[in-house]
């Protein structure tokens, strides 16, 4: 027997917008990969590793897409290794300028670095700056 759940959000103006959930599948996939209380760690933020970082938040998905788009633009994500090096790498290093492995324009690499930057007050002020340029 399947426990696939199909609900329905209503959008207005829209089609309603399907859900599907299949708890087995996530089960299983969780069992078999590489995170770690289920984050990957090449894609998370210093702050879900260590509260002191300051709370998981929206600007938590900033890093995040940061992580993201550094591998989609380099071939590489921002820290490579087994789990425990890559956190530790991205709660205490700088990734390497994305310029250093591929031919990225500066202002996009100044997008990507500020995303990945550790959390302080500053940082997350230049994360939220960094999300409004990407949607540029």
């Amino acid at each position: 027997m399947s426990r696939v759940v199909i609900l329905f959000r209503s959008v207005p103006d829209a089609w309603d917008a399907p859900k599907v959930a299949d708890w087995a599948l996530s089960k299983h996939l969780f069992r078999h990969s590489k995170s770690v209380e289920g984050v990957t760690p090449h894609y998370a933020a210093p702050e879900q590793f260590d509260e002191a970082y300051g709370p998981v938040d929206d600007i938590t998905d900033i890093y995040q897409l940061g992580a993201v788009f550094y591998e989609l633009f380099t071939g590489r994500p921002p820290f490579d290794g087994r789990p425990t090096q890559v956190m530790r790498a991205v709660m205490d290093d700088d990734p390497t300028p994305p310029s250093e492995y591929a031919d990225v324009p500066a202002e996009l690499e100044e997008i990507l670095l500020t995303a990945l930057g550790t959390i302080t007050p500053t940082t997350v002020r230049q994360r939220a700056s960094a999300g409004r340029h990407a949607r540029r």
